[in-house]
């Protein structure tokens, strides 16, 4: 964690604009205001996140909206068959039912493509994460792709935030309770050590 604390702390700010700018470059390029769709009704764009692409849950439907995306472009055809999609997605996202041989190079079919959900960034860099999401959603309120997204981002950054600074609350009394409560063992060993 150490190491990565540098990283974060050397790259956030230009990780985050650089994120950002991708944002704006791409759906700025792509479909109206309201979202992906040209102002002609083609849709031009599917915003799909890591996120959902890999959950449990929503990985599938991920998976067939993008198909689905994919085969309304020109000269691409692609299976839009949900049984299809789905287990296409179990192989390739979650690696199921793939046979495994030492050294034949195969990935780890135990992989769920999750780690660990801590996140440790400081206060400041929540704050930073959630103004320029807001900034965001601002800019692309109408948009029927990235707005929930960028709202559910925010608040999972907002719920994180708030539960991180409890955290820090709880421990900074936890902290000054047990320094009031030594003097006080200090003073009841000194008592004992006298009476003898």
């Amino acid at each position: 964690v150490s190491v990565w604390n540098q990283w974060r702390d050397a790259h956030f700010t230009t990780e985050m604009d650089n994120w950002i700018e991708h944002l704006k470059f791409w759906t700025g390029l792509y479909g109206s205001a309201e979202g992906g769709v040209s102002p002609a009704g083609k849709i031009e764009r599917q915003i799909i996140t890591y996120e959902g692409l890999v959950s449990d849950s929503h990985g599938p439907t991920s998976a067939l909206s993008l198909a689905k995306f994919l085969d309304n472009t020109v000269g691409i055809d692609v299976t839009t068959d949900p049984s299809t999609v789905s287990c296409i997605w179990q192989k390739v996202i979650k690696y199921k039912g793939q046979p495994t041989a030492p050294g034949s190079g195969t990935r780890d079919i135990h992989s769920e493509r999750s780690g660990s959900g801590f996140r440790p960034y400081s206060m400041k860099q929540y704050d930073y994460m959630i103004s320029s999401l807001n900034e965001l959603l601002t800019s692309h309120h109408d948009d029927q792709q990235l707005r929930p997204i960028l709202e559910s981002y925010i608040a999972e950054a907002q719920l994180i935030k708030a539960t991180r600074e409890e955290d820090l609350a709880k421990a900074k009394e936890e902290t000054a309770n047990s320094e009031a409560i030594q003097p006080e063992a200090e003073i009841d060993s000194l008592k004992q050590q006298t009476a003898v």
